[in-house]
């Protein structure tokens, strides 16, 4: 295993626990007032919206992230 491949599975992991911190924030704190909702709202941001776009509305349920952790396992198993 490789430098790029050991780094790569980090990158990945580190936005799954990104992902699964926005997710779990936004339900305690869904108007991101916390420095913590913030950073993790911002940080995830960019991944998430194009997502959003694309799948179809389900009232208060944003299903984005979850897909996003199914694309990032799908990674981790192109990895590794």
């Amino acid at each position: 295993m490789g430098f790029a491949q050991v780094f790569a599975g980090v990158f990945v992991l580190l936005l799954w626990a990104l992902v699964l911190a926005r997710i779990v924030l936004t339900w305690a704190d869904p108007r991101h007032r916390t420095r913590a909702a913030r950073l993790a709202a911002e940080m995830t941001e960019p991944m998430l919206e194009p997502l959003r776009r694309r799948l179809p509305r389900t009232g208060a349920f944003d299903a984005s992230a979850v897909l996003m952790l199914v694309v990032l396992g799908f990674l981790w198993r192109l990895l590794f």
